[in-house]
């Protein structure tokens, strides 16, 4: 009594304009037996687990309702916590960690079945629990039967009732314990014994989380985001996944290429620290929120968003989406890093062609572009997240309209590589000369030979050896010379150039 008493007096001072205010609090137990405080009276209706008898309450009402609600919670979740005595009602440290063992300590407690879904959802919340973040006064009882509404005005809130449970927390933890209650339509009949949300009108459980991140400027997107194939592009993709900060997972099939990816990984950190780009104490941080994995299943166990970034072999990938495509959760976004293939060739594999997209990088980190691309089957609604999601991985999104071999960069890209590879199988001109001649005449870093390079050598010849005329045929056998000696480009440490400090970057090379 005396708690809630002291909670009703610091939200008056804090401003709070939706808390009845406290008249007195008597802790005489000569009374009535037991401590007790009364507060103003607040005429209104309480919507319970059914609507008032004799009302309806129009859609366009429970959606104001909806609006009104949470923007009570988040004044609640701006309010000043220390001169108005609020700060002193909790103790913010650990909070998160403590609801969460709380919840499963009385589950165990209380457990009279075995119920499989509840005992792994408490191991996920112990390994998933994220780091603290606002503090603010949070309510932790916030849905409708705790609040008085307006009788001739069902969309006005008049009072928000029972703070006995409020404290000082992670106010995110208030809009999940309110979500957790937010019921909708297609629930099971037995959850909505809790709130009237599931009524037409109600936002939907995504359209609150989305008012408050638009309202609070919150960023809520937590993403688990796995990369398949360790090479030089999967793990540049996936380290700018983790500088955006999700939580990637990098999946291959040998233990070398983890390693390498993340010798590639600590090496790009330390040049975007040297250039400005991080700063010094964010490398520890994006380096914890990337785990590298040889086992499928654990790779993409709670994947939200998969990029496909293995050879280019039409074979391999079919396999690789079949194998993939039944091990994601449903929930899983599919997207193929394909260079110069069509997602079209293997959407029908994943077994969920509908969100299944090409989603093509680049260098991502100095041509910071993604291409992209849907096939016929793809739903629009994913093309409009993946330009979202290109621009929360700091790219560029470019929507290629047609499936087309290569996108629009790499089809001009592939003509530049040909021409290049036509002149040095015709003896023209040597690897150095061929490079000299483009960089010079057009301002670049790096020639044909040093873009190939970069996008390796098993990539290039994959795509050449598909083609038949007398010039690729050649340039196919030359690179095919190269990779059985291992020379794959700069991922391998040396295939035209040699690597970490190859010609043409050194001062003289155009001179």
């Amino acid at each position: 009594m005396n708690r809630e008493y002291n909670v009703l007096c610091a939200l008056e001072k804090a401003g709070y304009t939706n808390s009845p205010k406290a008249v007195l609090f008597c802790d005489d137990p000569s009374v009535f037996g037991a401590p007790f405080f009364i507060m103003e009276f607040i005429e209104g209706i309480i919507l319970r687990n059914k609507l008032p008898k004799g009302r309806e309450i129009a859609p366009a009402d429970f959606k104001k309702l909806t609006e009104k609600s949470l923007d009570c919670l988040l004044e609640l979740h701006e309010l000043e916590l220390e001169n108005s005595g609020l700060g002193k009602l909790g103790k913010p440290e650990g909070y998160v960690s403590r609801q969460v063992e709380g919840w499963i300590d009385r589950y165990f407690k209380s457990k009279t079945n075995e119920i499989e879904a509840i005992e792994s959802t408490a191991k996920w919340l112990q390994v998933s629990q994220p780091p603290t973040g606002k503090t603010t006064f949070v309510h932790n009882d916030f849905k409708y039967d705790n609040l008085i509404l307006d009788p001739n005005e069902i969309g006005t809130i008049k009072a928000v009732l029972d703070w006995e449970m409020a404290t000082v927390g992670d106010p995110l933890m208030d809009l999940g314990t309110s979500l957790a209650y937010w019921t909708e339509s297609n629930d099971v009949d037995i959850f909505k014994m809790f709130n009237l949300s599931y009524l037409p009108g109600n936002y939907t459980r995504q359209e609150i989380i989305a008012y408050y991140a638009q309202k609070s400027g919150a960023d809520l997107s937590h993403i688990n985001f796995t990369i398949l194939g360790a090479g030089n592009l999967g793990s540049r993709v996936g380290l700018q996944a983790a500088i955006s900060g999700f939580d990637v997972m990098i999946y291959d099939i040998k233990q070398e290429a983890l390693d390498n990816s993340l010798k590639s990984i600590q090496k790009i950190i330390h040049q975007l620290q040297k250039s400005g780009e991080l700063k010094t104490g964010e490398a520890e941080t994006i380096l914890k929120r990337i785990n590298f994995t040889l086992d499928p299943v654990e790779a993409v166990k709670d994947a939200d968003f998969i990029n496909e970034s293995v050879t280019e072999d039409f074979r391999l990938k079919k396999k690789v989406w079949q194998q993939f495509g039944s091990l994601a959760p449903s929930k899983t976004i599919f997207t193929t890093n394909t260079s110069y293939m069509l997602a079209s060739m293997f959407a029908e594999d994943s077994g969920r062609p509908e969100k299944f997209c090409a989603f093509h990088f680049h260098d991502v980190f100095y041509s910071k572009v993604v291409d992209i691309m849907p096939h016929p089957g793809t739903d629009p609604e994913l093309v409009i997240l993946l330009d979202e999601m290109g621009r929360k991985l700091n790219q560029v999104p470019v929507l290629v309209k047609k499936e087309n071999p290569g996108y629009i960069f790499n089809s001009m890209l592939l003509a530049l590589i040909g021409s290049a590879g036509k002149l040095l199988t015709g003896e023209v001109g040597d690897v150095e000369t061929i490079d000299k001649s483009w960089m010079v005449n057009f301002h670049m870093p790096m020639g044909p030979f040093g873009i190939l390079d970069s996008v390796g050598l098993d990539t290039a010849w994959h795509i050449t050896k598909s083609k038949s005329d007398p010039a690729s045929v050649a340039f196919a056998a030359l690179l095919k010379s190269y990779l059985d000696h291992g020379k794959l480009g700069e991922k391998s440490g040396e295939g035209f150039y040699t690597y970490p400090n190859p010609r043409y970057r050194h001062p003289d090379f155009v001179k």
